[in-house]
């Protein structure tokens, strides 16, 4: 699924990351191949207010599948961030 503009109705669609923490690898591969669309989509504001906070929270999380799922969503996040300390925030 290409998207070919930014859409303002996208970031309603953030809350299910935190399915990304489910301990089941073939769906964590599939949700986190989906999450990373929706960023693709976000304008830069949104990946800020909305995106961020999830992947902080997945990269404390007690489970190995909820870290790895950070890991999965950081390079379409960090490609998206536009200023330093959002990019900061994301690498702390």
């Amino acid at each position: 699924m290409q998207l070919r503009r930014r859409r303002p109705h996208l970031p309603p669609l953030t809350h299910p990351l935190h399915a990304v923490s489910i301990p089941r690898s073939l769906f964590l591969g599939q949700a986190v191949e989906s999450a990373n669309l929706v960023i693709q989509g976000l304008d830069n504001a949104a990946v800020v207010e909305h995106v961020l906070p999830v992947i902080q929270k997945l990269t404390l999380g007690d489970w190995f599948t909820a870290r790895v799922s950070a890991c999965g969503l950081f390079a379409a996040t960090y490609a998206r961030l536009t200023d330093a300390a959002s990019k900061a925030t994301l690498r702390a």
